[in-house]
């Protein structure tokens, strides 16, 4: 007699194509979750969305790998130009949107992450082309606005302290 085997967090996803809605719970329910819960929840979705996209794309069709001499080459031979190519477009079009989909999501999971990541982008390739001159204004309208909005921070935190000490 197997003993089934118990698990301390679950996921559960539930799809209603009649409505076209999505349910998601996690066990253990936790109220007000800390980061090691929110993690350990995080790292099993993770894990389960891979293992069901890796058990779903198992059940498709997939072009044949590249032969040695077409690696060496840097090519690929349809054997059957039509079916391998349809196969291709479909493939091809499925990668996209599950591209398209997970960029969606990292993107409005984390739009802090972005956005810096954008502003440290355009302002290397802004001091790449910049003058002298133009780079020490940009360094200085930076100073400036670095030392306003620490010193905001640092007004609001003591406000925000004197608040909580009365």
């Amino acid at each position: 007699m197997s003993q089934k085997q118990k698990y301390t967090n679950k996921v559960n996803i539930s799809y209603s194509p009649e409505t076209n809605e999505v349910r998601v719970k996690f066990l253990p329910h936790v109220e007000n979750p800390d980061v090691a819960v929110t993690v350990a929840q995080l790292n099993a979705m993770l894990a389960g969305v891979s293992t069901g996209l890796a058990a779903l794309m198992a059940r498709l069709p997939i072009l044949r790998p590249a032969t040695e001499e077409e690696v060496d080459a840097k090519i690929y031979i349809f054997e059957d130009a039509a079916r391998d190519s349809a196969l291709f477009e479909q493939r091809k079009n499925l990668f996209y949107a599950l591209e398209d989909t997970f960029s969606s999501i990292l993107t409005t999971s984390f739009p802090d992450v972005v956005y810096i990541e954008n502003c440290r982008k355009f302002n290397q390739e802004q001091m790449l082309d910049a003058t002298p001159e133009a780079a020490e204004a940009r360094r200085l309208e930076v100073e400036r606005l670095a030392k306003s909005i620490r010193k905001e921070e640092t007004t609001n935190g003591t406000e925000e302290k004197e608040n909580n000490d009365r």
